[in-house]
């Protein structure tokens, strides 16, 4: 799968390289026409990763599929905000700064 490939890519302990997966991975998913639960499944395990990196990778990907994926956007939304309230404290300052910074300006959300 594309997006496996992409994000064993993007795990090497280097921020250029995980800066190469993530923008390589957002457009590919921004782009795609269809997006599987394994896709989901493979973004969530990013945004729990313990790599900071990774969790970066996950989290960018989250908000391409609500920014760009109509269809999956309440449930991106859903997963994201369950995040600005987990329990650990990095990935819940990532989810907050993501929603605040990236997020909340855009109109076509609230009406989502």
């Amino acid at each position: 799968m594309i997006v496996e490939g992409l994000v064993k890519q993007g795990s090497a302990d280097t921020e250029t390289a995980a800066a190469d997966a993530q923008k390589l991975l957002t457009k590919v998913l921004a782009d795609a026409p269809a997006i599987d639960e394994g896709t989901m499944d493979t973004v969530s395990v990013l945004c729990d990763d313990e790599n900071k990196l990774l969790r970066q990778v996950g989290m960018s990907c989250l908000r391409a599929l609500i920014v760009n994926h109509q269809a999956w956007r309440t449930e991106c939304l859903r997963r994201l905000l369950e995040y600005t309230v987990a329990k650990d404290e990095t990935i819940r300052k990532a989810a907050i700064r993501l929603v605040a910074n990236k997020l909340f300006g855009l109109t076509y959300l609230v009406k989502s």
